[in-house]
């Protein structure tokens, strides 16, 4: 790539899952090749039906990463063809795990039990790429000074990738970002979205070290206490 990004995950585990040895429900996952830049976040459901969660969204993080790390192109109409594989082999992935690990305490809908949510940023020389299923956040500040929030947690459906009609979100950007976070859980309005990601961007450049300590505090933001990954991006 002629641009060079920096990128920089971050993960706070809930306390009570902590306390209770219990899984953590996120994951993520960053790629970088001489093509692409690549950040992927998965948030497992909550809900007592998803008790495996949080299989359910490392198996999306690892299908989406082997799948993209093979391709360097992406035209605007492979989009479509490519989120929805991501879906078909993440349910594969799902099938053969449970099959491996069979329990009684699923009815019928095994899907259901590892349900997830999942974000997928891709960076090239030419576009940035967002495909998204699910409440996360992905705030961006543009070359251009512009500041867009590309997920939109209140027109989603449906949410989740264990349902019967999954289907992604497709954004795409012809101008480069400068800045994201892209985070498991949403935030709040855009004002308050816009300031964020400036205090970022400036704990970034001005205070390296502080922004290494703080980042995780900063995570309050978003978590209430829940299970929260974010990685953020920028373009150096």
């Amino acid at each position: 790539m002629k641009e060079q990004y920096t990128l920089h995950p971050y993960l706070h585990i809930k306390k009570s899952h902590l306390q209770k040895g219990e899984p953590c429900e996120d994951y993520s996952m960053i790629y970088q090749d001489e093509y692409k830049v690549i950040a992927v976040i998965a948030d497992g459901h909550g809900d007592r039906q998803c008790f495996r969660a949080s299989y359910g969204s490392k198996l999306a993080v690892f299908t989406t990463i082997n799948i993209l790390k093979k391709i360097n192109q992406y035209d605007d109409e492979s989009l479509r063809p490519l989120s929805n594989r991501i879906i078909k082999e993440w349910k594969d992935a799902v099938k053969k795990h449970y099959d491996s690990h069979p329990t009684h305490q699923i009815d019928k809908d095994i899907y259901l039990v590892y349900g997830t949510t999942l974000s997928i940023v891709i960076i090239n020389d030419e576009k940035m790429i967002l495909m998204n299923i699910g409440d996360g956040k992905c705030m961006t500040r543009l070359v251009d000074e512009r500041f867009l929030s590309l997920i939109n947690n209140h027109h989603i459906s449906p949410e989740s990738l264990c349902y019967d009609d999954a289907s992604m979100d497709i954004c795409v950007s012809y101008t480069l970002p400068r800045c994201l976070m892209l985070t498991s859980d949403g935030g709040g309005s855009l004002k308050d979205e816009e300031e964020f990601i400036d205090k970022v961007e400036n704990l970034y450049l001005h205070h390296r070290l502080k922004f290494q300590k703080d980042m995780l505090g900063l995570v309050d933001y978003f978590s209430h206490d829940d299970d929260v990954s974010m990685i953020w991006i920028y373009k150096e």
